[in-house]
């Protein structure tokens, strides 16, 4: 009590405040610690420096939070401070505070579970896409035990505080005095605003202990605020033009022939040999949600879940040692649709000025396709429809469904079954068109909270993802028996390629195992069975796919065709929204934020990387991708206008 009543200032209700905001984000901190502990590293020195070094990212989130409510305590006149009607809503705002605090806790909680980070990109898309999200989080958690369970703990902490409320507004003091008092608060917001950075947090090398070091609110300001990095401001350089001179060298290959020796102008003759069989033949590109490689029993995955694609993969091209550029859907779609590496912040697909870029879409557009965009959710979710739209993509998302065709769906959209008898009558119309078809696939069923139909797989619906990769890979089983029985079947070729894993969690701060993804191709008649074990990237699919086709066209792809590499120049690009890397060999490098090149070695099954010394030559191959990339689409080099001579303006 005595403490309640010290001062006799308003302000003291700030701090008391302030106090149990720390106790609360200190707490959250050990109990991260606790679910964490089998992945950290260092003992006792690395736990010191995680929960001392929270406390100050703590202070810093509280510095920024509390400013507004500090302004309105010291200016707010006595007489309506003091005022008897204002006593409601002082408890009001107390109790929507505290509500606010331990809401977030609780959501950083499951965030954490989910992705092993704290707020950041993903939980800004999260707060965009309400209705996808809500419809998620409502399908996935018991939610209403969730908000009531911290209603009672919002109010088991204000009860003891309310006499402190009372208290405050029976305060004397002077406005200077309030002033005085109020001033290290701000300061110290003052100080933190001017000085305050997010790799304070980077207290080691592994990334569980940063993420855990770091403050969710913290962090998602400023994922908020870094929605696209400036490459050539933040991260390692060479001179432009010796940077795009050595993108060019290593996209030269035999078949490809440059049409100009401008540094600058990547464009090149790609000869394929004209269309396999003499025919255009169709292509139905699947990219299914979260089918990470760890799961595919045909690359080694011990997890028996997908028993229909393993027998497809006896019949299929299999590329073995593929992965990802990143952990989010539309960086996935980003580098199959565009071949372009990650570029720092978020994808392409997102940004503005991403009308009309060289596309996989306006490559088949231009051959004389039927090009579509197949989705079972509502395609405004991470702007896809109007990505799609805008470079040669004719859209077909969840609006285009009439309700006889929907038989399941969730907050994500239909069920995967659904989705494929869509394709399938796309794709039947555009062979009584006598066009050939190009179909960009989207899946959705392998995402919390994996629901699906009942009676598909022996795991119940809604019990975890399981359930959801079993059903994943039934409805790609069964998506091909149907076709089998359609007269297109033989000239089609079918790609299964996953967008992303799905789980992108690590010690390591790009946990490389984590992104490899299988990729197969299936056509009985045309493309012989297989298995090719060259590094490579979503972003090699475009002019593999093309190359396997025949296709001949003027290429601006910064990916190569897989089958015209040697085992040697493989490759492969997975980045973060900051962190970018480049794998060749066993070679890993690393470009962050200010930092010089890092490099590691990572061997395939194992999840550590070991530090290595730095490889002058590799680590500018790494830059000159990405700064490539990045001033290739800054000048606007990457547009399909910027294209004159296609294969097909030759013929």
């Amino acid at each position: 009590m005595a403490l309640i009543n010290w001062g006799k200032s308003r302000l003291l209700i700030a701090y008391l405040f302030g106090v149990v905001f720390l106790a609360i984000t200190m707490g959250l901190r050990l109990a991260l610690v606790v679910k964490a502990w089998r992945f950290l590293e260092g003992g006792l020195a690395v736990f010191l420096k995680m929960m001392g070094t929270g406390l100050l990212m703590d202070l810093v989130t509280l510095s920024y939070l509390g400013v507004p409510y500090l302004g309105f305590l010291v200016v707010a006149p006595r007489r309506l401070y003091s005022s008897q009607r204002f006593t409601p809503f002082l408890h009001a705002a107390a109790i929507a505070s505290l509500y606010f605090i331990i809401f977030v806790a609780v959501a950083e909680w499951f965030f954490f579970e989910e992705f092993a980070a704290r707020f950041n990109f993903i939980a800004v898309d999260y707060l965009i896409y309400t209705q996808e999200v809500m419809g998620n989080i409502w399908e996935s958690y018991p939610l209403v035990p969730i908000l009531l369970g911290i209603l009672l703990g919002t109010l088991g902490i204000w009860w003891p505080l309310r006499k402190a409320v009372g208290a405050s507004q029976r305060s004397q003091e002077s406005f200077g005095m309030r002033g005085l008092r109020a001033a290290p608060w701000l300061g110290a917001a003052l100080f933190f605003g001017l000085t305050a950075r997010l790799d304070w947090s980077r207290v080691s090398e592994n990334n569980y202990a940063n993420e855990i070091a770091s403050n969710g609110i913290y962090s998602f300001v400023s994922a908020f605020g870094a929605n696209q990095l400036d490459y050539e401001t933040f991260y390692p350089l060479l001179d432009p033009e010796e940077a795009m001179a050595k993108l060019k060298e290593q996209l030269a290959e035999p078949k490809a022939q440059f049409l100009s020796p401008d540094p600058w102008d990547l464009k090149r003759k790609v000869a394929n040999g004209g269309p396999l069989g003499g025919k255009r033949l169709n292509v139905a590109l699947i990219v299914v949600e979260s089918l990470s490689g760890e799961f595919v029993g045909a690359l080694g995955g011990g997890k028996k879940l997908t028993p229909r694609l393993d027998r497809l993969a006896s019949h299929s091209l299999v590329f073995t040692n593929i992965y990802a550029t990143g952990t989010r859907t539309d960086r996935g779609l980003e580098a199959i649709v565009l071949s372009v590496p990650p570029t720092p912040g978020r994808s392409l697909v997102k940004r503005p000025g991403n009308e009309n870029l060289f596309s996989l879409g306006w490559v088949f557009k231009q051959e004389g396709y039927r090009v579509e965009f197949i989705y079972g959710g509502y395609g405004y979710f991470d702007n896809m429809n109007y990505f799609f739209s805008h470079n040669g993509f004719q859209v077909v998302d969840r609006k285009d469904f009439e309700s006889r065709e929907i038989t399941f769906s969730n907050a994500w959209g239909v069920c995967d079954e659904d989705l494929y008898r869509k394709a399938l009558s796309r794709m039947r119309e555009s062979w009584e068109n006598r066009e050939p078809f190009f179909g960009l696939i989207l899946t959705t069923s392998n995402h919390r909270p994996y629901t699906y139909p009942e009676g598909r797989v022996k795991v119940p619906s809604g019990k975890g993802r399981k359930g959801a990769v079993l059903y994943t890979d039934w409805a790609i089983g069964h998506f091909l028996e149907e076709a089998r029985k359609e007269p297109w079947f033989e000239d089609t070729i079918f790609v299964v390629v996953a967008d992303h894993c799905a789980n992108s969690a690590g010690k390591a701060a790009l946990p490389v195992d984590r992104y490899r993804i299988p990729l197969l191709i299936y056509a009985p008649k045309w493309v012989g069975p297989g298995r090719v074990e060259t590094l490579g990237s979503q972003m090699d699919l475009a002019p593999t796919l093309l190359g396997l086709l025949g296709v001949d066209y003027t290429s601006k792809f910064l990916g190569r065709d897989l089958l015209g590499m040697s085992p040697e120049e493989g490759r492969a690009f997975m980045g973060t929204y900051q962190k970018l890397g480049y794998l060749r060999g066993e070679r890993l490098v690393v470009l962050d934020v200010r930092k010089p090149p890092a490099h590691y070695l990572f061997v395939p099954g194992k999840r550590d990387l070991k530090p290595l010394d730095p490889h002058a030559e590799i680590a500018q191959e790494a830059i000159s991708f990405y700064q490539g990339a990045y001033l290739s689409h800054r000048r606007g080099l990457d547009k399909w206008e910027a294209q004159k001579n296609t294969a097909r303006a030759d013929n």
